[in-house]
């Protein structure tokens, strides 16, 4: 009996986690080569120019001198009053990088944008983060503190109902900026820009509906490593 309440406490626990993620992609399942194609991912802007690759389980954007391939996956949700959705991903810029863009963004039919995550490179291999306004980049810019070749954890937030953008980066909160609309976000996208030559790799992409569950990568694996652990201690007993 004792057991058995125990399981039903774990079950309560990990039920919350699991029912605030929207959707996770680690991309170590895929083929190398062409994103699109793979775990839902499709094309919404310049299909088949430039694809978006796959590489060794990560996720390569690279802007374009052109119009280059733009994607994007399903959250299997639509957002509406009151919701406030979160995206995490790994985010590493090459030390080849020059310029700034976005590359990142939540997603409403083929073009309205929430919450763009872009980069705004300086001298000395530093860089900046941004959130970009609706019709301007970057609505918000961090100083530029940041080194290429290094993972950062990036969360940004967007509030359906006020239009409050937030970022953070490694669990810290650095920027906010007002979109000034509603986007009824139906997925998440990926973006290789026209400016600059940024060389971007993004991994471990979480949407959710907590900040807890975007921060963390593959939450939902470690949830359950969790509760294996507390199984066999339940089993030891």
């Amino acid at each position: 009996m004792k057991k058995f309440c125990l399981l039903l406490l774990l079950c309560a626990w990990v039920g919350p986690s699991f029912a605030a993620i929207l959707m996770s992609d680690n991309f170590d399942s895929y083929t190398n080569g062409n994103l699109v194609g793979q775990g839902g991912w499709a094309a919404h802007s310049g299909a088949g120019n430039a694809p978006v690759q796959v590489v060794n389980g990560t996720v390569k954007l690279i802007t374009q001198s052109t119009s280059a391939e733009d994607v994007n996956k399903s959250v299997g949700a639509t957002m509406g009053s009151g919701d406030i959705w979160y995206a995490g991903l790994d985010v590493i810029v090459g030390s080849a990088s020059t310029g700034k863009d976005y590359f990142a963004h939540f997603l409403q039919g083929t073009s309205n944008f929430a919450a763009r995550v872009g980069v705004d490179m300086a001298s000395g291999g530093k860089f900046a983060f941004g959130l970009f306004g609706v019709s301007a980049y970057p609505g918000a810019l961090t100083g530029y503190v940041y080194d290429v070749e290094q993972t950062y954890r990036v969360v940004t937030s967007y509030n359906f109902t006020t239009g409050l953008c937030t970022m953070w980066v490694n669990g810290t909160e650095v920027l906010t900026q007002n979109w000034y609309t509603s986007n009824a976000n139906t997925a998440y996208a990926f973006r290789q820009g026209t400016s600059g030559s940024l060389r971007l790799t993004v991994d471990n992409l979480v949407v959710a509906t907590t900040y807890a569950e975007a921060a963390v990568p593959e939450p939902a694996t470690m949830a359950l490593l969790g509760l294996g652990g507390l199984l066999a201690v339940v089993r030891r007993k």
